[in-house]
């Protein structure tokens, strides 16, 4: 298995990355993925975040401005964190997301955030609940922080 950076269409991954996102996840959070890649609004900073298993896409992950709520409130999002369920079990999301903390660390941000309706998932990797905010799909999520600096 291989994590790869993804940055704009620039990338022979970038196009099946979009059917990837496309094909295996079916709400309104898929579409804005989709059509951020496919618009190729993803600038500065953002990246796609993908894992590969034989050249094909076993799961992926978006590091954005912003996510899937409505608040400014936060910045630095781990987003659309997905791993094909065949694939499910071999801790994929974990080193896509450790790729993605080494990427903003490299960057010197001081906190990452996440949102997910999901629970007990994303503290194990050191992430602590802070808040809960409606998405645009009118649900609640958690929101979760990851602070990067030691105090």
């Amino acid at each position: 298995m291989e994590i790869k950076t993804l940055e704009k269409s620039d990338n022979i991954y970038w196009q099946k990355t979009i059917n990837f996102a496309y094909a295996n996840i079916s709400n309104a959070q898929s579409n804005i993925i989709y059509n951020a890649m496919k618009n190729d609004t993803f600038d500065d900073w953002q990246r796609i975040f993908i894992a590969t298993i034989d050249d094909n896409i076993a799961g992926f992950a978006s590091f954005t401005k912003k996510d899937y709520c409505q608040t400014d409130k936060y910045a630095h999002w781990i987003s659309n964190v997905f791993v094909s369920e065949i694939y499910r079990g071999n801790r994929i999301s974990e080193k896509i997301i450790s790729n993605i903390i080494l990427y903003a660390k490299g960057l010197n941000f001081a906190n990452l955030y996440l949102q997910t309706s999901h629970e007990n998932l994303y503290e194990k990797y050191g992430f602590t609940h802070i808040d809960t905010l409606e998405n645009f799909d009118g649900n609640m999520d958690k929101i979760y922080n990851l602070c990067l600096v030691s105090n």
